[in-house]
């Protein structure tokens, strides 16, 4: 009787999101001998080459015909991602129209395992050459660089290309280009796994003493050990032996002996290596100083947020309260009512300089629950940051936008404060909005939803109007403080009464005079750094721009440089004119660092600082800044629009704003609201202490309605008068928007994908559904050598416009134009 075939048994399939300009999953097997799981990170076959990618799901059944390949490992042992942060991935994939690949790495901050090297292999020819080398009797032949090498390869083939370059002393690849071109030697490029990162400290407690002094360490590993007591603890192995001058084999000697104790950074730090700060202990529990008394506004917020949170459900509320109202202590509040809860928390900050200030409360209060997200972290620190909330070793994060993708489990809160910042967008791929996709983890944690402002987006407040957000406000500052008076200078006037262009009015002086005499902080506000806005050559009238993008060059008189603020470029001051050569340059218009030079002028016996994005980027300056201006230290605060946002100073009782209507002159529908929002949150810093603040608004637009409802902080005002502008021109909140630009190093090509686009959509949109408005040349023309040509589409539904933008981009996988030359922005915060 024959036997009966033994049926083969099916290969698990599993679709894997792979991080590369891949739009949507890959299907895969895995061998038996793999656990796979979703939400693991595994390495697979792309082309030729590997790459790491994250399991989604598994794949009920194979596609006819079609083979897939195998997953070749798996990166961590348990999955890193939860169901939740897999669905919210897929849905920023979705309504982003992002590579689902993307998403997750931006989700994922781990490093990659695998890394693409150059190889170097000897060939039958370089063998036949090394034995001929090693017959010659002259013994500068057999020991000369060509004959090391080549003995050097046979010994390891598949050496590093950087590793025999290093050793050879042929950094410009003379030694080893010459072996190739004699065709002794052969170079590949191959993927090869990523050497771990180590963290190093010495060892805890330290070995015998008699016994580590027989070991006699040598001078290496007495270096390493020297910069170890000075800093405890090394986070990146390579930057220790780098400092000390030592190889990996003296810092693998050091831990055999239990001088040194060694960690993998990818994988986390033990707790022990960054200790909670003192009184850790006592800031667990949800306590709170008795002299902190809420006001009567802040006690009814605080009460209807707490009833929220108890019910366990999704709500999503907008707490709109004025500058000074007392909203972060309202966030910490609720933070510690969230963890007594066995919940976890997060909040998000807009911006990387205010994270340090929010975090030293977050710390006095909660301890060493609280970790840190932000992008101005180490790679090592940030992975450390990570792996410790994955353990659930901290349950209340701080961090600006990308830290609303922490794996934090159990999430019962989630917090945005400023929820009206441009900074929560991503202006990169994927180009998500922090606000928005944290409403979307929210809904699906099932977690309170808390948005704060004093000046919201107009997107949350049509919402709360609408009854898809509650609205919670509060009207009073805290120990009743007043709001500051705001007095609105006409610089038309000035200038027809003087017949000079001053930064600084009369009125702004005499004010600053005053404060000086009463010992008094004055703050002034201009939100352009550098020192002034371009060089324009008076003979021909042209601007020095930059070569890479249509935007003329800012003057850094620091730096003695011409800076361009989009691409980094930068050249020095030319003597002559590149366009016509003429001698006769003139700096135009004024940013922070010449409001700093005149103020130090005006007012020599002040003290007088500036705090830009240019300071703010030097190591410590920031913090250091801050601290000496809230200690009574300056006199008088220049800055950008860092210095308008959170700080509390109740020193300050003036703030100037210099060119208020600078953002107004801005091709943006969103110019309006961010003047208001800025002017805003500017006067709020005024009047913060004892006595009360004055604000000066320096315009040549004194009647133009965001200036004049800023002055009166009428948010309600606002919102009513530019609704109607919004509601006739079709853009948000009343319409859906996506901004699609075409771009190209040339204008040709970048014209004609633009024309291909736009025909693509005429065709495959309802008019009465979406209207077009282009193609046409983006207002900033070029940037970073390729020219832009923009579309905008305004849509009745957000569901037709996604269908469109789908549609289109599978449009363009089918033609074959590259992702970098089709850019889709889906609810974008410029459309610069």
């Amino acid at each position: 009787m024959p036997r009966k075939k033994t049926p083969k048994s099916r290969k698990r399939l599993f679709r894997v999101a792979v991080m590369a300009a891949v739009r949507d999953p890959l299907t895969y097997g895995a061998p038996d001998s793999l656990e796979v799981w979703p939400g693991q990170r595994v390495t697979v076959p792309l082309g030729p080459r590997k790459v790491a990618g994250v399991v989604i799901e598994p794949v009920p059944q194979m596609i006819a015909g079609v083979e897939p390949r195998d997953i070749l490992e798996t990166l961590d042992s348990e999955p890193a991602l939860s169901p939740e942060l897999l669905t919210l991935g897929l849905w920023i994939a979705e309504y982003y129209l992002a590579p689902t690949g993307e998403v997750f790495r931006a989700m994922l901050p781990l490093g990659s395992n695998a890394r693409r090297v150059w190889v170097l292999h000897l060939t039958d020819s370089g063998r036949e050459r090394l034995e001929e080398i090693k017959s010659n009797l002259l013994a500068e032949i057999r020991e000369g660089d060509e004959s090391n090498l080549l003995a050097y390869i046979e010994a390891h083939p598949g050496a590093a290309l950087e590793t025999v370059r290093t050793k050879f002393s042929d950094p410009r690849r003379q030694i080893v280009t010459g072996a190739i071109k004699q065709g002794w030697i052969t170079a590949s490029s191959e993927e090869r796994e990523r050497r771990k990162v180590l963290a190093v400290k010495l060892a805890s407690p330290p070995p015998d003493s008699a016994a580590a002094e027989t070991r006699r360490p040598s001078a290496a590993a007495r270096r390493i050990l020297e910069a170890l007591r000075d800093q405890h603890l090394a986070r990146d192995h390579r930057q220790l032996l780098n400092s000390a001058d030592a190889t990996l084999g003296t810092l693998r000697g050091l831990e055999r002996q239990g001088l040194v104790e060694l960690f993998d950074s990818r994988t986390g730090l033990p707790r022990e290596i960054d200790p909670p700060s003192e009184g850790a202990e006592s800031a667990m529990s949800s306590e709170f100083p008795a002299s902190l008394t809420l006001t009567t506004g802040q006690s009814s917020a605080l009460e209807a947020l707490c009833e929220q949170l108890a019910e366990g459900q999704f709500r999503a509320i907008l707490l709109h309260g004025i500058t000074g109202s007392g909203k972060t202590e309202i966030y910490l509040r609720l933070v510690a009512e969230c963890l007594d809860r066995g919940k976890s928390a997060l909040l998000l900050v807009p911006e990387i300089a205010l994270t340090p200030l929010v975090r030293s409360q977050f710390i006095e209060r909660f301890g060493g629950q609280v970790a840190l997200l932000h992008s101005g972290l180490t790679d090592a620190e940030r992975r450390q940051e990570w792996w410790r909330i994955w353990r659930g070793e901290a349950r209340a994060v701080l961090g600006t936008r990308s830290a609303v993708f922490a794996p934090l489990s159990n999430l019962g809160l989630v917090i945005v404060d400023e929820e009206h910042e441009a900074s929560y967008k991503q202006q990169e791929t994927p180009r998500y909005h922090g606000r928005d996709v944290a409403v979307v983890r929210a809904r699906l944690a099932k977690a309170l939803l808390v948005l704060g402002s004093a000046t919201p987006s107009l997107e949350s407040y049509w919402n709360a109007q609408q009854g898809k957000y509650q609205l919670l406000t509060l009207t009073e500052r805290v120990q009743g403080r007043r709001l500051a008076e705001v007095e609105i200078v006409d610089m038309r006037q000035e200038f027809r009464e003087t017949h000079t262009q001053a930064p600084v009015s009369r009125r702004l002086h005499q004010e600053i005079e005053a404060q000086l005499r009463a010992g008094r902080q004055t703050m002034i506000l201009l939100n352009r750094r550098g020192y002034s806005w371009f060089l324009l050559c008076r003979s021909c009238g042209e601007a020095v721009t930059c070569i890479n993008c249509s935007i003329s060059l800012t003057y850094h008189r620091g730096e003695r440089r011409l800076i361009c603020h989009y691409c980094g470029y930068a050249t020095s001051i030319p003597a002559h004119c590149p366009v016509c050569g003429s001698e006769y340059l003139q700096y135009i218009g004024e940013g922070t660092e010449k409001i700093e030079e005149k103020l130090r002028e005006l007012f020599p016996q002040a003290r007088v600082e500036r705090l830009d994005r240019d300071v703010a980027g030097r190591a410590g300056r920031y913090l250091r800044v801050l601290s000496d201006f809230r200690a009574g230290k300056i006199d008088i605060l220049a800055g950008t629009q860092l210095i308008a946002k959170g700080h509390d100073f109740p020193g300050v009782t003036l703030v100037g704003v210099v060119s208020a209507d600078m953002g107004l002159r801005l091709p943006d529908f969103r110019a309006a609201e961010r003047t208001f929002q800025l002017l805003t949150q500017a006067a709020g810093r005024a009047g913060r202490g004892e006595m009360p603040g004055r604000v000066l608004v320096q315009t040549f637009y004194p009647e133009h309605y965001a200036i004049r409802l800023a002055a009166d902080q009428n948010y309600p005002g606002f919102f009513s008068k530019e609704m109607g502008f919004r509601r006739m021109m079709h853009y948000p909140p009343t319409t859906a928007l996506a901004h699609i630009i075409a771009q190209d190093e040339t204008l040709e090509r970048a014209a004609e994908i633009a024309h291909d686009l736009g025909q693509f959509i005429t065709e495959a949109a309802d008019e009465r559904q979406i209207r077009m408005l282009g193609p046409n040349p983006a207002p900033l023309a070029r940037i970073e050598k390729r020219y832009r040509i923009q579309i905008l589409l305004k849509a009745n539904s957000r569901t037709h416009l996604n269908r469109v933008l789908r549609h289109m981009a599978d449009e363009c996988d089918r033609r074959h134009i590259p992702p970098r030359s089709v850019m889709i922005d889906v609810d974008p915060a410029s459309i610069m």
